[in-house]
Parts: structure tokens; sequence; C-alpha cells
């Protein structure tokens, strides 16, 4: 596996999304995923080969938090009712192997 640090996710041009991920999360949500990783990158976050995305639904508002373990790091966002997308429980994961990104369901690997 690729090893945390600066150099994680730098490569944007090989980036997968599985069929899981495809069928239960909505591309909106897929994108902001990707965007949140890419500000890390540009602030120069050191960033970890695994990057944790948890959905859920919070007195009717659609709730992210975003993790990783090494180094330690968590942030929380609600996203506005006002996009209307569909609200979503899931855990996401985007693993970067050297190589590739991938974003998949934690059953999917």
């Amino acid at each position: 596996m690729a090893k945390e640090g600066k150099e994680m996710f730098q490569n944007k041009g090989q980036r997968y999304v599985t069929k899981g991920v495809m069928d239960s999360l909505p591309v909106e949500l897929q994108a902001l995923c990707w965007n949140l990783i890419d500000q890390n990158v540009q602030k120069q976050f050191p960033l970890d080969y695994l990057q944790i995305f948890e959905f859920s639904t919070e007195k009717g508002n659609q709730k992210l938090v975003h993790r990783q373990e090494e180094p330690e790091e968590r942030k929380e966002y609600l996203i506005s009712p006002k996009l209307r997308l569909k609200s979503v429980s899931q855990k996401i994961w985007v693993i970067d192997s050297g190589e590739y990104q991938t974003m998949l369901l934690p059953e999917e690997y």
C-alpha cells in the first residue's frame, strides 16, 4: 500500500469510482468528496492513503464526516437542503494506491 504524506492524491488524472458508489451516492456528493481531498492537497495537508467519508442524516440535513487515521484528522460538514439532494446514509472510502485513486464502498474492498 502507498504511504501517507503530501504526495498522496496528487494524480487527479487516474480517478475511478466503483459501481457500488455510482449506484448509492449522487454524483454531486461524489464530486464533493473529490473536492475536499483536492482542497487538502492544495493546502499541502499531509493525507493518508485512505480517506473516509461518512454520510448521515441529522435533523433533516445531510451530514458529512471526512476523516483519516494518519495523521489523525476529522472534519464535519452540513450540506444545505437547498441543494435538494437525495439523503444518504453511507460510508465511502477513497484509496490512493500510488498509481490511481478509487472511490469505493468498504464492502467492495
